[in-house]
Protein backbone atom coordinates (compact mmCIF):
# COMPACT_ATOMS: atom_id res chain seq x y z
CA UNK A 1 0.00 0.00 0.00
CA UNK A 2 1.56 3.23 -1.45
CA UNK A 3 1.40 5.85 1.08
CA UNK A 4 -1.63 8.30 -0.68
CA UNK A 5 -3.65 4.89 0.03
CA UNK A 6 -2.64 4.28 3.54
CA UNK A 7 -3.51 8.20 3.84
CA UNK A 8 -6.61 7.95 2.37
CA UNK A 9 -7.37 4.93 4.07
CA UNK A 10 -6.63 6.03 7.37
CA UNK A 11 -8.88 9.28 7.24
CA UNK A 12 -11.93 7.15 6.01
CA UNK A 13 -11.39 4.38 9.13
CA UNK A 14 -10.69 7.80 11.31
CA UNK A 15 -13.85 9.31 10.22
CA UNK A 16 -15.85 5.61 10.23
CA UNK A 17 -15.14 5.75 14.12
CA UNK A 18 -15.89 9.43 14.50
CA UNK A 19 -19.13 8.87 13.48
CA UNK A 20 -19.87 5.84 15.54
CA UNK A 21 -18.41 7.64 18.37
CA UNK A 22 -21.04 9.98 17.81
CA UNK A 23 -23.91 8.04 16.92
CA UNK A 24 -22.87 6.45 21.10
CA UNK A 25 -23.11 9.74 21.99
CA UNK A 26 -26.20 10.65 20.82
CA UNK A 27 -27.95 7.20 21.97
CA UNK A 28 -29.99 7.34 24.94
CA UNK A 29 -30.59 4.50 26.81
CA UNK A 30 -33.87 3.17 28.68
CA UNK A 31 -34.56 0.63 30.45
CA UNK A 32 -38.13 -0.40 30.08
CA UNK A 33 -40.38 -2.73 32.47
CA UNK A 34 -43.15 -4.06 30.49
CA UNK A 35 -45.87 -6.37 32.57
CA UNK A 36 -46.68 -9.40 30.54
CA UNK A 37 -50.16 -8.99 28.73
CA UNK A 38 -50.70 -8.51 25.15
CA UNK A 39 -50.77 -4.68 25.22
CA UNK A 40 -46.79 -5.16 25.98
CA UNK A 41 -46.49 -6.02 22.20
CA UNK A 42 -46.37 -2.04 21.50
CA UNK A 43 -42.93 -2.06 23.33
CA UNK A 44 -41.89 -5.53 21.80
CA UNK A 45 -42.91 -5.17 18.17
CA UNK A 46 -41.43 -1.51 17.82
CA UNK A 47 -38.29 -2.99 19.41
CA UNK A 48 -38.01 -6.29 17.17
CA UNK A 49 -38.24 -3.68 14.63
CA UNK A 50 -35.93 -0.71 15.34
CA UNK A 51 -37.57 2.06 15.91
CA UNK A 52 -36.65 2.93 18.91
CA UNK A 53 -32.80 2.74 17.22
CA UNK A 54 -33.70 4.47 14.56
CA UNK A 55 -34.96 7.31 17.30
CA UNK A 56 -31.98 7.36 18.82
CA UNK A 57 -33.45 5.20 22.21
CA UNK A 58 -30.83 2.23 23.44
CA UNK A 59 -33.63 0.23 24.78
CA UNK A 60 -33.30 -2.39 27.30
CA UNK A 61 -36.13 -4.72 27.86
CA UNK A 62 -36.70 -5.86 31.13
CA UNK A 63 -40.31 -7.46 31.84
CA UNK A 64 -41.42 -7.05 35.37
CA UNK A 65 -44.01 -9.59 36.87
CA UNK A 66 -45.69 -7.36 38.46
CA UNK A 67 -46.85 -3.66 39.03
CA UNK A 68 -45.06 -3.45 42.62
CA UNK A 69 -41.77 -4.86 40.95
CA UNK A 70 -42.19 -1.57 38.47
CA UNK A 71 -42.51 0.75 40.98
CA UNK A 72 -39.54 -0.10 43.15
CA UNK A 73 -37.80 -0.56 40.05
CA UNK A 74 -38.37 3.08 38.50
CA UNK A 75 -37.40 4.37 42.12
CA UNK A 76 -34.63 2.38 42.80
CA UNK A 77 -32.98 2.96 39.44
CA UNK A 78 -32.85 -0.53 37.94
CA UNK A 79 -35.69 0.66 35.31
CA UNK A 80 -36.47 3.89 33.42
CA UNK A 81 -39.90 3.63 32.82
CA UNK A 82 -42.46 0.62 33.33
CA UNK A 83 -46.16 -0.14 33.24
CA UNK A 84 -48.27 0.06 36.20
CA UNK A 85 -51.81 0.57 36.77
CA UNK A 86 -53.11 4.50 37.28
CA UNK A 87 -54.69 3.57 40.49
CA UNK A 88 -51.53 2.47 42.03
CA UNK A 89 -49.78 5.37 40.21
CA UNK A 90 -52.45 7.38 41.68
CA UNK A 91 -51.65 5.74 45.23
CA UNK A 92 -48.23 6.85 45.19
CA UNK A 93 -48.99 10.31 43.66
CA UNK A 94 -50.86 11.09 47.07
CA UNK A 95 -48.44 9.63 49.02
CA UNK A 96 -45.75 12.21 47.54
CA UNK A 97 -43.93 9.60 45.70
CA UNK A 98 -42.53 11.30 42.48
CA UNK A 99 -43.69 9.04 39.74
CA UNK A 100 -44.86 10.91 36.81
CA UNK A 101 -46.84 9.03 33.69
CA UNK A 102 -45.22 9.44 30.43
CA UNK A 103 -47.14 7.06 27.87
CA UNK A 104 -50.56 5.98 27.84
CA UNK A 105 -50.94 2.09 27.82
CA UNK A 106 -54.93 0.01 27.69
CA UNK A 107 -57.96 1.93 28.15
CA UNK A 108 -61.42 0.47 29.07
CA UNK A 109 -64.50 1.08 26.66
CA UNK A 110 -67.84 0.33 27.67
CA UNK A 111 -68.62 0.21 24.12
CA UNK A 112 -65.85 -2.96 23.41
CA UNK A 113 -66.20 -6.05 24.57
CA UNK A 114 -64.74 -6.16 28.17
CA UNK A 115 -61.46 -8.12 28.99
CA UNK A 116 -62.47 -8.17 33.10
CA UNK A 117 -66.28 -9.19 34.70
CA UNK A 118 -67.93 -9.80 37.54
CA UNK A 119 -68.73 -13.56 37.25
CA UNK A 120 -70.68 -16.22 39.41
CA UNK A 121 -71.81 -20.05 38.64
CA UNK A 122 -73.98 -20.71 36.35
CA UNK A 123 -75.91 -22.79 38.77
CA UNK A 124 -76.00 -19.64 41.16
CA UNK A 125 -78.88 -18.03 42.43
CA UNK A 126 -77.22 -14.31 42.05
CA UNK A 127 -78.49 -12.61 38.86
CA UNK A 128 -77.58 -9.12 39.10
CA UNK A 129 -74.64 -7.23 41.09
CA UNK A 130 -77.54 -5.90 44.04
CA UNK A 131 -77.86 -9.77 45.29
CA UNK A 132 -74.38 -10.10 46.09
CA UNK A 133 -75.03 -8.65 49.91
CA UNK A 134 -73.52 -10.72 52.18
CA UNK A 135 -71.90 -12.39 49.94
CA UNK A 136 -67.97 -13.78 49.48
CA UNK A 137 -66.81 -12.21 45.93
CA UNK A 138 -62.96 -13.10 44.94
CA UNK A 139 -60.57 -10.25 43.93
CA UNK A 140 -57.24 -10.36 42.29
CA UNK A 141 -55.72 -7.77 45.68
CA UNK A 142 -58.34 -5.71 48.32
CA UNK A 143 -58.15 -2.49 46.65
CA UNK A 144 -57.27 -2.59 43.36
CA UNK A 145 -58.88 -1.15 40.79
CA UNK A 146 -61.08 -4.53 40.24
CA UNK A 147 -61.81 -4.32 43.47
CA UNK A 148 -63.06 -0.83 43.84
CA UNK A 149 -64.79 -0.65 40.59
CA UNK A 150 -66.76 -4.09 41.66
CA UNK A 151 -67.78 -2.22 45.04
CA UNK A 152 -68.62 0.62 42.36
CA UNK A 153 -70.56 -1.53 40.53
CA UNK A 154 -72.69 -3.18 43.14
CA UNK A 155 -73.27 0.21 44.66
CA UNK A 156 -74.59 1.27 41.41
CA UNK A 157 -77.31 -1.51 41.11
CA UNK A 158 -78.75 -0.30 44.09
CA UNK A 159 -76.95 -2.84 46.74
CA UNK A 160 -74.54 -1.91 49.42
CA UNK A 161 -70.74 -3.20 49.21
CA UNK A 162 -70.25 -2.77 52.33
CA UNK A 163 -71.79 -5.83 53.14
CA UNK A 164 -69.67 -7.84 50.64
CA UNK A 165 -67.18 -9.85 51.88
CA UNK A 166 -64.05 -9.36 49.52
CA UNK A 167 -61.63 -12.05 49.48
CA UNK A 168 -58.08 -11.48 48.19
CA UNK A 169 -56.98 -14.36 45.46
CA UNK A 170 -54.91 -14.98 42.81
CA UNK A 171 -56.63 -14.78 39.39
CA UNK A 172 -55.62 -18.16 38.67
CA UNK A 173 -57.48 -19.93 41.59
CA UNK A 174 -60.95 -17.71 40.85
CA UNK A 175 -62.29 -20.35 38.41
CA UNK A 176 -61.90 -23.14 40.65
CA UNK A 177 -63.06 -21.81 43.81
CA UNK A 178 -66.15 -20.40 42.36
CA UNK A 179 -66.97 -23.79 40.97
CA UNK A 180 -66.41 -25.61 44.77
CA UNK A 181 -68.35 -22.74 46.05
CA UNK A 182 -65.61 -21.28 48.61
CA UNK A 183 -66.91 -18.27 46.82
CA UNK A 184 -70.04 -16.77 46.01
CA UNK A 185 -68.91 -14.51 42.63
CA UNK A 186 -65.61 -13.66 41.29
CA UNK A 187 -64.29 -10.25 39.47
CA UNK A 188 -61.33 -11.02 36.96
CA UNK A 189 -59.56 -10.05 33.68
CA UNK A 190 -58.15 -11.86 30.72
CA UNK A 191 -56.45 -14.13 30.33
CA UNK A 192 -58.22 -15.65 33.55
CA UNK A 193 -61.10 -14.48 32.50
CA UNK A 194 -61.94 -16.71 29.50
CA UNK A 195 -60.96 -20.06 31.72
CA UNK A 196 -63.46 -18.98 34.20
CA UNK A 197 -66.13 -18.93 31.40
CA UNK A 198 -65.34 -22.16 30.10
CA UNK A 199 -65.44 -23.75 33.36
CA UNK A 200 -69.19 -22.51 33.33
CA UNK A 201 -68.91 -19.45 35.03
CA UNK A 202 -71.19 -16.75 33.85
CA UNK A 203 -71.13 -13.17 33.51
CA UNK A 204 -73.20 -10.66 35.86
CA UNK A 205 -71.45 -7.25 35.08
CA UNK A 206 -68.86 -5.48 33.50
CA UNK A 207 -66.93 -3.67 37.11
CA UNK A 208 -65.10 -0.99 34.90
CA UNK A 209 -67.98 0.71 33.63
CA UNK A 210 -68.78 2.05 37.44
CA UNK A 211 -65.57 3.88 36.72
CA UNK A 212 -66.61 5.42 33.71
CA UNK A 213 -67.70 4.74 30.25
CA UNK A 214 -63.59 4.90 29.03
CA UNK A 215 -60.88 5.43 31.35
CA UNK A 216 -56.94 4.82 31.11
CA UNK A 217 -56.43 1.17 32.93
CA UNK A 218 -52.23 1.46 32.78
CA UNK A 219 -49.82 4.12 31.58
CA UNK A 220 -46.25 3.67 31.34
CA UNK A 221 -44.43 5.71 34.30
CA UNK A 222 -40.75 6.92 35.15
CA UNK A 223 -39.44 8.67 38.38
CA UNK A 224 -39.67 11.88 38.24
CA UNK A 225 -36.49 13.57 38.75
CA UNK A 226 -35.08 10.89 36.33
CA UNK A 227 -37.52 12.00 33.75
CA UNK A 228 -37.24 15.64 34.54
CA UNK A 229 -33.14 14.68 34.10
CA UNK A 230 -33.77 13.03 30.42
CA UNK A 231 -36.43 14.88 28.90
CA UNK A 232 -35.17 13.49 25.33
CA UNK A 233 -35.04 10.05 26.00
CA UNK A 234 -38.72 10.08 27.42
CA UNK A 235 -40.11 11.62 24.56
CA UNK A 236 -38.57 9.60 22.08
CA UNK A 237 -39.35 6.66 23.86
CA UNK A 238 -42.81 7.86 23.72
CA UNK A 239 -43.04 8.49 20.59
CA UNK A 240 -41.67 5.17 19.61
CA UNK A 241 -44.45 2.91 22.01
CA UNK A 242 -47.04 5.90 20.50
CA UNK A 243 -46.14 4.31 17.02
CA UNK A 244 -45.76 0.58 18.70
CA UNK A 245 -49.97 0.80 20.25
CA UNK A 246 -51.20 2.27 16.68
CA UNK A 247 -50.09 -0.68 14.80
CA UNK A 248 -50.47 -3.10 17.74
CA UNK A 249 -54.23 -1.91 17.97
CA UNK A 250 -54.54 -2.62 14.24
CA UNK A 251 -52.36 -5.76 13.82
CA UNK A 252 -53.42 -7.68 17.27
CA UNK A 253 -54.00 -10.89 15.57
CA UNK A 254 -50.85 -10.76 13.56
CA UNK A 255 -48.83 -10.30 16.39
CA UNK A 256 -50.13 -13.37 18.50
CA UNK A 257 -47.09 -15.88 18.23
CA UNK A 258 -45.06 -12.88 19.39
CA UNK A 259 -47.05 -12.21 21.95
CA UNK A 260 -47.11 -15.62 22.72
CA UNK A 261 -43.61 -15.92 22.97
CA UNK A 262 -43.11 -13.29 26.08
CA UNK A 263 -46.43 -13.82 27.49
CA UNK A 264 -46.03 -17.76 27.71
CA UNK A 265 -50.00 -17.29 26.97
CA UNK A 266 -50.93 -20.35 24.37
CA UNK A 267 -51.91 -18.73 20.99
CA UNK A 268 -55.39 -20.37 21.02
CA UNK A 269 -55.73 -18.94 24.37
CA UNK A 270 -54.98 -15.18 23.00
CA UNK A 271 -56.98 -15.54 19.74
CA UNK A 272 -60.08 -15.85 22.19
CA UNK A 273 -59.46 -13.35 24.42
CA UNK A 274 -60.63 -9.35 24.07
CA UNK A 275 -57.69 -7.07 23.13
CA UNK A 276 -57.61 -3.72 25.39
CA UNK A 277 -57.08 -0.90 22.99
CA UNK A 278 -54.27 1.01 23.93
CA UNK A 279 -54.76 4.76 23.95
CA UNK A 280 -53.02 6.67 21.04
CA UNK A 281 -52.04 10.20 23.57
CA UNK A 282 -51.96 11.26 27.36
CA UNK A 283 -55.82 12.74 28.01
CA UNK A 284 -56.22 13.93 31.97
CA UNK A 285 -59.94 13.40 31.09
CA UNK A 286 -58.88 9.67 30.71
CA UNK A 287 -57.20 9.44 33.97
CA UNK A 288 -59.49 11.68 35.98
CA UNK A 289 -61.70 9.23 36.57
CA UNK A 290 -60.02 6.72 38.39
CA UNK A 291 -58.44 9.38 40.65
CA UNK A 292 -62.34 10.12 41.71
CA UNK A 293 -62.96 6.56 42.34
CA UNK A 294 -59.95 5.70 44.56
CA UNK A 295 -60.57 9.11 46.42
CA UNK A 296 -64.46 7.82 46.79
CA UNK A 297 -63.58 4.15 48.00
CA UNK A 298 -61.00 5.79 50.56
CA UNK A 299 -57.57 4.76 48.72
CA UNK A 300 -56.25 8.05 48.75
CA UNK A 301 -57.42 10.70 51.05
CA UNK A 302 -58.90 13.32 48.24
CA UNK A 303 -58.97 13.51 44.32
CA UNK A 304 -56.48 15.80 42.47
CA UNK A 305 -56.56 16.93 39.11
CA UNK A 306 -55.04 14.24 36.60
CA UNK A 307 -52.72 16.71 35.04
CA UNK A 308 -50.18 16.64 37.70
CA UNK A 309 -49.76 12.84 37.15
CA UNK A 310 -48.96 13.29 33.30
CA UNK A 311 -44.98 14.41 32.64
CA UNK A 312 -44.74 17.37 30.23
CA UNK A 313 -41.94 17.42 28.13
CA UNK A 314 -41.91 21.10 28.14
CA UNK A 315 -41.74 21.75 31.60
Amino acid sequence: MDRRTFLATSAALTLSATAREARAQTTMPVIAGPLSGPDAASVYYPEQQGWFRQAGVDLTVSPIPNGPAGMSGTIGGGLNVAEGNVLSLAEAHAKGVPVTIVAPGPIFDASAPPNARLVVSSASDIHTPKDLGGKNVAVPSLGDLLSISTRGLIDQAGGDSTTVHFVEMPPAAMGAALQAQRVDAIALYEPFLTAALSQGGRPIGTPYASIAPAFMVVGWFAYGPWADSHRDAVTAFATVLNRGAAYTNAHYRDLIPMISQYSHIPTDALAKMQFATIASSLDPAMIQPVINAAAKYHVIPRAFPAKELIFSANA
